[in-house]
């Protein structure tokens, strides 16, 4: 008995193993750009961007992930769009989901048709238990951080390990604790301004390889961003104005 045990739970380790490497072949030929490691799953209504990262057992569930973002291993992303640049620590999960806190019960029996639960006495769906998350840009998710859903974190905020997310968090805001609060701000008003107005996380990859080693310092950066686009509207208004005297 021993012995059919161990064979059976060897086989099954194969086959599992066999469709693990299948679903991450099938990962990479839909998104040649970006790496996946095993147990990394990303099902049919998600979409991933360039260039991202899945590590160990990321799942990524009804999302759409932007260029460049990583998850890293034991993390879930549920029901989320998430933005460019973004970096999700390990065992992070986002979109919670909710169970209803007014009803008599929270279970989900007495208020869904649709939940996988034995039996349902719930001849409809009269409350709904996810709504979507949004994420901007260049966003740091700590280590095992909960983010509940419907939650809205702006562009360039920090999240710290461990935090519980339950409001919106505000653009280039550092927050944490349970539940998170804001502790301070990346940079002060002018400068999160100008960062957001620049919009650098959808300059070409070419520009942003150019001017890598300006990353450390935000002022400089800022400089180099708003001398590009005074530079690429100049040459707009160039082009512009020998069509007009055309016309």
């Amino acid at each position: 008995m021993n012995i059919y045990r161990l064979v059976k739970n060897i086989a099954a380790y194969f086959v599992e193993r066999v469709a693990s490497l299948a679903g991450l072949t099938r990962l990479q030929q839909k998104y040649p750009s970006c790496r996946f490691y095993p147990g990394a799953v990303v099902n049919d209504t998600s979409t991933l961007g360039m260039y991202n990262v899945l590590f160990r057992n990321a799942l990524v569930l009804d999302s759409s992930i932007g260029d460049h973002t990583f998850i890293q291993k034991n993390s879930i992303v549920n029901h989320a769009t998430i933005g460019k640049f973004c970096s999700i620590a390990q065992g992070v999960t986002i979109g919670l989901g909710q169970h209803p806190t007014d009803h008599v019960s929270s279970h989900p029996a007495f208020y869904s048709s649709s939940q996988p639960v034995a039996r349902t006495f719930s001849r409809s769906d009269v409350f709904f238990p996810f709504r979507r998350t949004i994420m901007g840009h260049d966003v740091w998710i700590g280590q095992n951080a909960l983010i509940n859903d419907g939650i809205i974190i702006g562009t360039g905020a920090i999240v710290a390990a461990g935090a519980v997310v339950t409001k919106d968090v505000p653009e280039y805001a550092i927050v944490g604790g349970v539940p998170a609060k804001v502790i301070k701000y990346r940079f002060d008003e002018l400068v999160r301004a100008r960062f957001l107005k620049s919009e650098w996380w959808n300059m070409p990859d070419e520009w942003l390889q150019e001017h890598s080693a300006l990353f450390s310092d935000p002022l400089r950066l800022l400089d180099a961003l708003e001398k590009q686009k005074t530079e690429a509207q100049k040459r707009k208004e160039e082009i512009r104005v020998p069509l007009e005297k055309k016309l």
